[in-house]
Order: structure tokens, then sequence, then C-alpha cells
């Protein structure tokens, strides 16, 4: 009994120098530059997303302007949260002249479709 618990003994004391041994050879890296990296990923498509709403607002009739607002762009789909029914039947009877000049005032990839949800 007293063989196998100094067996056990040597493989955890083995384990954990391995283990020290691997932190001391991994670079370790600051928060800033951590952070840094972060701000670098996200901002570029914050700015394009923010773009897009922007243009938006501009395009977007007066009246719709206060019953909806665009949710998100997720593979070149515009996602847009609108109040009620009556308000997704108007952007819908518009939906190809906005989707028109959405891919007119944007560079970058078109926008395939908006889809309107409640």
């Amino acid at each position: 009994m007293a063989i196998d618990s100094q067996s056990e003994f040597e493989k955890t004391a083995h384990w954990f120098a391995k283990k020290q041994a691997y932190q001391k050879r991994r670079p370790v890296e600051k928060m800033d530059s951590i952070v840094t990296k972060i701000v670098k990923d996200v901002t570029p498509k914050h700015d394009k997303f923010s773009s897009i709403k922007e243009i938006w607002q501009d395009i977007l009739p007066a009246q719709l302007a206060g019953h909806c607002r665009i949710a998100s762009l997720d593979r070149n789909i515009l996602l847009v949260k609108v109040e009620s029914s009556v308000w997704i039947y108007k952007l819908q009877m518009l939906k190809g002249q906005l989707l028109k000049q959405l891919n007119a005032k944007r560079a970058g990839a078109k926008i395939r479709s908006i889809k309107f949800e409640l």
C-alpha cells in the first residue's frame, strides 16, 4: 500500500514540475495589449454598423423613423425591430426602395435583404 501511495506522489510531483516548466515557457501578455487587440477587433464592426444606422436614418421617411430601429446585421441581412404590425406593413411596402438606397449609399458588401420583426 505504501508503494502505491509513493508512486502516486511521484506522478503528482512529476505532473506539477511539468506544469511549472510549461508556464515559464509560455509568454504572458500584458492586459493593455489584450485590450488593444479586442478594441481593434470590435471597432471596424461597430463603425460598419453605425454607418448603416446613419444611412437608415437618412433614407427612412420621417413618419416611420420613430417606430423602428435597426437591431442587427447578420450575413448581410438587416434586422429591423418595429413597434407594430401596421408599421411593418408600411415598411414592407418600401422594402425594395429602402434596400436600393442603403446599398447605393453604403460602401462594401451589399445588404441582401431587410427583415422586419416586432
